[in-house]
């Protein structure tokens, strides 16, 4: 459900959510929950401290409000019922997923001429990070 996209509300809300992205606070939390399953602590420091430079938090922060804003409703109006995605898609989603399930990407091909939706086994949210080989070959034979 929608109760997992609960952070975006906080980081997207005007100025709440860059201070907390600044704070470290955001990378204090995520470094605890992704160390060592997704990330060594090097690598997690290499992404979230970005964050705490008052230009990238704000960024980020309005990142996450633009979403709410302009495209969350657009979802829930339905702008986008109807509609068949006509250029090739192919997503490469973890089940282990817990921010967005593979199950609600599961149905993909009903919306797409050439729409895919594989499931990666014990892969999270970050599936570029966790599997980068496996992800550059299938893109590159999905491309080519």
């Amino acid at each position: 459900g929608v109760w997992r996209l609960w952070y975006q509300l906080v980081l997207g809300s005007p100025l709440i959510g860059e201070r907390l992205l600044r704070s470290g606070a955001v990378t204090r939390a995520l470094t605890r929950d992704l160390v060592p399953e997704v990330w060594t602590e090097a690598e997690a420091h290499t992404y979230l401290d970005q964050f705490l430079e008052p230009a990238r938090a704000r960024a980020g922060s309005l990142v996450y409000r633009s979403f709410l804003l302009r495209d969350m409703p657009a979802i829930v109006r339905g702008a986008y019922r109807g509609k068949r995605l006509r250029q090739p898609v192919l997503a490469l989603h973890g089940t282990r997923d817990v921010v967005v399930p593979f199950e609600s990407v599961a149905d993909l091909p009903r919306y797409g001429d050439d729409a895919r939706a594989e499931p990666v086994e014990g892969v999270t949210h970050f599936i570029v990070d966790e599997v980068p080989e496996l992800v550059a070959e299938r893109a590159k034979a999905f491309f080519t």
